[in-house]
């Protein structure tokens, strides 16, 4: 009886704990145990705000961002970066995650050297959100993922660019023996999978602006 009881506190750890360690033992895990990489830097006083791992530089290009939100009207369910069932679950799925991925665009771009202008006459750069969702699968192996998806569009160039990020991969901020709530790793994994998508179109328009 005793063994049942502290296998079913196991799993409700595992649920509810993003440790992977206890998989391979409780004490490995406390000894090995990560924690989350978090930047000073915060989105609305709360969500972290990742830099590019890449510097570029744009030389003071001027440009208007143009930023709408797709979600609601595509209502997406699946896409072909995740294998995964789009739900719209997360504290994301509102007008917050728009207020994240705009704060996102202009941080990222401003540290980028472009020169953000709202004039009408300025270069606009179109951007489309389509997809913003986290994701927990598993239960005795959690994992998290962050899924993200924009559409980039300037002059004839036009991108869309899908990330699904997961925890313990190369960008991601969260190892595989982070010790993390699952609500804190999907809002970290989906603040960075913004990130990721912005800078795959950084070094695309880069490529592409050198050429004009």
């Amino acid at each position: 009886m005793k063994k049942i009881v502290f296998l079913l506190i196991i799993v409700f750890q595992c649920n509810t704990t993003f440790s992977q360690g206890l998989i391979i033992g409780a004490v490995n895990a406390m000894q090995n145990r990560s924690k989350p990489y978090l930047t000073k830097t915060k989105v609305l006083n709360q969500f972290p705000l990742y830099q590019t791992k890449t510097n570029f530089d744009f030389k003071g290009k001027v440009i208007n961002i143009d930023f709408k939100d797709f979600r609601d009207s595509l209502n997406l369910k699946k896409v072909e970066c995740s294998e995964f069932d789009i739900k719209n679950e997360t504290e994301f799925d509102s007008e917050t995650g728009s207020q994240i991925v705009k704060a996102y665009l202009d941080s990222l771009f401003v540290k980028s050297k472009f020169i953000i202008n709202q004039n009408q006459n300025s270069e606009i750069v179109v951007v489309k959100l389509n997809v913003l969702d986290g994701k927990k699968t598993g239960i005795m192996i959690p994992k998290v993922h962050g899924i993200c998806q924009m559409v980039f569009e300037y002059r004839d160039f036009k991108h869309t660019y899908c990330i699904d990020l997961q925890d313990g991969q190369t960008n991601s901020p969260i190892g595989r023996t982070t010790v993390i709530t699952i609500k804190e790793a999907k809002e970290v994994l989906i603040c960075a999978s913004i990130r990721e998508v912005i800078e795959l179109f950084l070094k695309d328009f880069k490529t592409y602006n050198d050429k004009l």
